[in-house]
């Protein structure tokens, strides 16, 4: 599916008057419209969590939802000043009207309670307040909230208006303290839009934000309802359409093109492994920067193997890793890139490491890197090493896991930089080309002027601010990466000096750097937080890169592999504590049997 930030969201409702003619209240309507029938599901307890829901599409598991099991006795609508108290007010309207078939006596149970209520309301929010009075609609002070657990709190203070940083006033931290007290006790709690207190580009919440068991947000998903602190406060998500028209979305964003229907066909077209990837079939870019792709994305992307196909038709992947006393990175990347599928898996590591891996999988192709040999020599070996894999349309290569910092590193990265396959750069790999930016920068610009693709670097938090420090400290450079709240925005411009694709890897991670998209990967959790994880989706990545994935595809591809380990691991009773690297393994292989045989859910 697509993201927009708040900004464009609100000037793709502001366009569609201009566009259509018609009034923006109506959109308003729509809105409550989306509403209204949530809650009326909520409260015949058929809201499954699973029909129209955004996380099931994307394969998104969320920490903290739980079903609801009280019945509803109350609703509480909490309205803000501006327009999201706006849609707040019209789902009141329609809750105390007959329109959504509440039962009668929950209907003389329903009060908005309003924040900041001697402020004015303005346009749109002061039409549907009067509407909802003259409904017979009951007004109450914020400050008179209190807490229940047979109460339906509806939260349309904030929404997307609020900016991380901003200071939380008392009146909002009583009110948000009592509803996420009395979701503890077992109350239900449905956010308008986007939960109060968390931003929407970003997901940072509030010293104290809402809670919510479900989220319904309106016309296009919000990275912040994905990521960050987002996962954690806005229970399942779904996305209601508004009846916005593509001209109207697309010239308030800028942008030239409109969006396909999903975000599927975006990287469905990415197969044949031409061009960035995410481009939509007809060739042209939709408005939208920033992708969060869906399960049926990558059964698309990860098609069963045709039954006539050998290992000469599948790729071969190349890991240079596993220095003497670091031959457990180099295997677990091994891992990670045999078991994705490629024909052949190489490994020139050092010594030890080879005895290593072979014990793990004697089907890998590992030999030893010589250990003394003149820089000159080193290059020359590397670069026979790699024409020897065969053409190099069908061979990847990853560099980094378990090496040591040192010339002989710095000299492979040079030589692989200038042989025309995939390559990706990871762990002491990217440290290397942090202590030389400059001329690694040369590097990668030379790489692109001779017609070669970007190659892929997937740092993890600490390993990317190395990069992004280093950078930053070059003169030239410190312009294009200003500070920035958004961690995607400067990761962005990070990859345009770099000129490479970037895979951050953190809590959730993200891609970006090619055809100016930023592609978000909500998963996994903190049972990948352990040493080996990287090297292990390093690996992964290489070996679909070798199958004709280009890098960009087949990063998200593995993080979503490894990710969803995850989640199923800990979804099935498992501490993420102990999350060993054979269930990973495990749990990826039930995976991509189901991507293949498309029977994910």
């Amino acid at each position: 599916m697509f993201l927009v930030t708040a900004a464009e969201q609100r000037a793709a409702d502001a366009s569609f008057s201009k566009t259509t003619g018609l009034p923006t209240i109506l959109l308003m309507e729509q809105a409550a419209v989306a509403l209204a029938e949530a809650v009326y599901n909520i409260v015949r307890k058929t809201d499954s969590s699973t029909e129209g829901d955004c996380d099931c599409k994307i394969g998104l598991s969320r920490p903290g939802v739980r079903a609801r099991t009280r019945e509803i006795k109350n609703i509480a609508i909490l309205c803000g000043c501006g327009n999201n108290g706006g849609d707040g007010y019209a789902l009141a309207r329609h809750l105390v009207t007959d329109s959504c078939h509440l039962p009668a006596d929950l209907r003389r149970h329903i009060k908005v309670y309003e924040y900041l209520p001697q402020r004015e309301r303005l346009g749109d929010a002061a039409l549907n307040r009067s509407g909802y009075l003259l409904c017979g609609g009951e007004i109450a002070p914020l400050a008179e909230l209190t807490a229940d657990a047979t109460t339906l709190y509806v939260d349309a203070v904030w929404g997307t208006g609020y900016k991380a940083g901003r200071p939380v006033d008392a009146e909002f931290r009583a009110a948000a303290i009592t509803v996420n007290s009395a979701k503890q006790g077992g109350a239900t709690v449905l956010a308008v839009d986007i939960p109060s207190g968390l931003e929407a580009d970003t997901g940072k919440a509030s010293e104290i934000a809402i809670l919510a068991d479900s989220t319904i947000t309106f016309g296009y998903g919000k990275p912040g309802l994905y990521i960050n602190q987002g996962r954690h406060h806005c229970g399942h998500v779904k996305v209601a359409p508004l009846t916005i028209p593509l001209d109207a979305a697309k010239n308030s964003v800028g942008e030239q093109n409109p969006p396909t229907s999903t975000a599927s066909a975006t990287l469905s077209a990415s197969v044949s492994a031409k061009g960035s990837g995410f481009a939509s079939p007809d060739g042209k870019q939709p408005f939208c920067r920033r992708i969060l792709p869906e399960l049926d994305d990558f059964v698309r992307l990860l098609q069963p193997r045709q039954r006539d196909s050998y290992k000469g038709t599948n790729g071969n992947a190349a890991i240079i890793a596993g220095d003497p006393g670091m031959s457990g990175a180099a295997a677990l990347a091994v891992a990670g890139a045999w078991q994705s599928g490629p024909g052949k898996v190489f490994a020139w590591v050092g010594r030890s490491a080879e005895t290593a891996i072979l014990s793990y999988n004697p089907a890998v192709l590992a030999s030893e890197r010589p250990s003394e040999l003149t820089d000159d020599e080193l290059r020359s070996r590397v670069q026979d090493y790699l024409t020897n894999l065969g053409d190099p349309a069908k061979v990847a290569c990853l560099v980094g896991p378990g090496l040591n910092i040192n010339s002989a590193l710095e000299t492979i990265i040079e030589a692989v930089l200038a042989w025309p396959g995939q390559t990706v750069f990871d762990a002491s790999a990217l440290t290397a080309l942090s202590l030389k930016p400059a001329y690694s920068i040369k590097l990668m610009q030379k790489r692109r002027a001779a017609g070669l693709s970007k190659p892929l670097f997937t740092p993890h938090l600490g390993e990317y601010k190395c990069l992004l420090k280093a950078t930053a400290a070059l003169p030239e450079k410190a312009e294009m990466l200003k500070s920035e709240s958004d961690l995607s925005l400067e990761a962005e411009a990070l990859a345009e000096i770099w000129q490479a694709n970037i895979l951050v890897k953190g809590a959730y991670s993200f891609l970006t750097g090619f055809d100016d998209k930023i592609v978000y990967l909500p998963y996994g959790n903190s049972a990948l937080a352990h040493a080996g994880s990287g090297d292990l989706l390093a690996g992964t990545i290489v070996g679909l890169a070798a199958q004709g994935h280009n890098l960009p595809v087949a990063a998200a591809l593995g993080a979503f592999l490894c990710g969803r380990a995850a989640e199923i691991y800990i979804a099935n009773g498992g501490s993420p504590r102990c999350f060993f690297w054979q269930e990973q393994l495990r749990l990826m292989r039930q995976i991509m049997a189901e991507l293949e045989s498309g029977t994910m859910t």
